[in-house]
């Protein structure tokens, strides 16, 4: 995940006039354009942001918590999605901010659903 994910979390809609984050926040894919031209794309055409709004890297959520940038925030997030607080939000943010991956997130998410739903009933057997 860090490597498919590393700095995608960071990525969100906001207004193209004001650059304030649009409510509820969408998270947003990166394109060529973006890259080529430092981040000013347009307005919107190419992500999949809505008319009259741009992606720009805003910073990670949860104070920077929810990230996959480096191995300690990709363990918390992992965590968090499997320990039933927030699951949906963090594969929702994977799936909004790489919808090119979508079905190699999904796959991801699975694994990670079955590794650790095993990995926890292990431990909390082998503890009683």
């Amino acid at each position: 995940g860090m490597d498919a994910y590393a700095f995608a979390f960071r990525r969100r809609c906001v207004w193209a006039d004001t650059l304030e984050v649009k409510l509820p926040e969408s998270w947003c894919k990166a394109n060529e354009a973006d890259y080529l031209t430092g981040g000013n794309a347009g307005l919107g055409f190419n992500s999949n942001c809505g008319p009259l709004q741009v992606c720009r890297d805003i910073g990670a959520p949860n104070l920077g918590f929810l990230s996959y940038a480096n191995m300690a925030t990709t363990l918390l997030t992992i965590f968090q999605a499997f320990s039933t607080d927030g699951q949906y939000t963090v594969m929702w943010i994977t799936l909004e901010s790489e919808p090119f991956w979508a079905g190699i997130s999904i796959v991801y998410w699975v694994a990670i659903a079955f590794v650790c739903g095993q990995l926890l009933k292990n431990v909390f057997i082998a503890v009683l």
